[in-house]
């Protein structure tokens, strides 16, 4: 499960009995706790899943979609780790060392012009050796971390609390730390086309972290997502449905069709092409304006009679209005195609309860 913000202090003390907004189904019996009504929506989980065979032709355009990626996301510098030694952290990258938890002590020392993928692991512990799976959030800065989350606690403890889960469930843990410098990030967003917000740069780090075929998924996890120590592993999440790319939840309240700050992305090509869209797409109001986008671009490509009424996504709130109703009229009249839900019986009955989706979509 995953909590967020309202109840962390509990999840830090009873970590497998927390339901919140923002959680993750691990395929198990479900549990519930004191920590804030969750609504039917709440359990609302898409599969997506890409089923077309690529033609010669689009083997030859995501050649060059990711040699144009590799280029793009060069500001991303790889090789930095940081140690939790108790309350401080260190960040080590070359012969730069300074504490990312403490912004007033060393925040200048731990800038770069560049956004640093470091691996987190604590003091004195071995991270997983092998590892086969890996999850990545994304911070800006030290200051960043060290503040609160409103009515709730500094987000270096989020960070903490997801590396002690990546260490229990034997996942390499990233964070794409920096917010790196106009010159250094690329290409910009144009006036017209609305600001870079720094979330994007949750795509670019996942852009980098899956070109590593190592890794069979890579789990993006915002700062306020907190793993219970024994919430399902990345390879449970996969084994749901062996055709699906991507898993991702809605919202408590009103869903949408796949929430940003927690999502679950196969290794697989169609999962990178995705990422590399979300990043050219960066530039607007929102991390899910651009996912969504990106969806319905590839959807369209894949599946030439999937198509959206104008207006969909003239701005971040229609789209949030209206996509997801959209995509769910797109399966009823067969325009993208989908299928029956996993044989799991907590699948299908978050499926059922959900009342937004029927079945993984295509």
């Amino acid at each position: 499960f995953f909590c967020g913000t309202e109840c962390l202090t509990e999840c830090l003390t009873r970590l497998p009995l927390c339901v919140t907004a923002r959680r993750l189904i691990t395929g198990q019996r479900l549990k519930t706790s004191d920590c804030g009504a969750v609504q039917k929506q709440a359990h609302c989980i898409a599969h997506i899943r890409n089923d077309a065979a690529p033609s010669v032709m689009m083997k030859r355009w995501l050649l060059l979609a990711a040699l144009a990626a590799a280029e793009d996301l060069a500001f991303v510098r790889e090789g930095c780790r940081i140690s939790i030694h108790g309350a401080r952290a260190i960040l080590r990258d070359g012969a730069r060392e300074c504490d990312v938890w403490n912004a007033q002590s060393s925040g200048r020392r731990c800038a770069s012009d560049r956004v640093l993928l470091c691996e987190v692991g604590f003091a004195g512990q071995e991270n997983a050796a092998g590892s086969t799976h890996a999850a990545l959030t994304v911070a800006t800065d030290a200051a960043y971390l060290v503040a609160p989350i409103p009515g709730g606690l500094p987000r270096y403890k989020y960070v903490e609390a997801k590396a002690a889960w990546a260490r229990a469930a034997g996942v390499a843990y990233y964070l794409a730390f920096g917010r790196g410098t106009a010159k250094a990030n690329g290409p910009r967003c144009d006036a017209g086309a609305g600001g870079q917000t720094l979330h994007a740069l949750k795509a670019a780090g996942l852009g980098v972290v899956m070109r590593r075929t190592e890794y069979e998924s890579v789990t993006a996890l915002d700062v306020d997502a907190v793993p219970a120590l024994d919430a399902a592993p990345p390879e449970a999440w996969l084994a749901l449905d062996a055709a699906s790319d991507v898993f991702g939840a809605s919202n408590v309240g009103k869903p949408v069709l796949v929430n940003g700050g927690v999502l679950v992305l196969r290794n697989t090509a169609w999962a990178r092409e995705l990422v590399g869209a979300w990043w050219r797409n960066r530039c607007g109001p929102a991390d899910q304006y651009a996912l969504w986008k990106s969806l319905a671009e590839l959807w369209r490509r894949d599946h030439p009679k999937f198509r959206l009424s104008d207006g969909v996504f003239a701005n971040y709130a229609s789209a949030r209005e209206r996509f997801l109703p959209e995509v769910a009229r797109r399966i009823a009249d067969g325009a993208l195609p989908a299928r029956g839900c996993a044989a799991d019986a907590t699948c299908a009955a978050l499926f059922s309860a959900s009342g937004c989706l029927a079945a993984p979509l295509a």
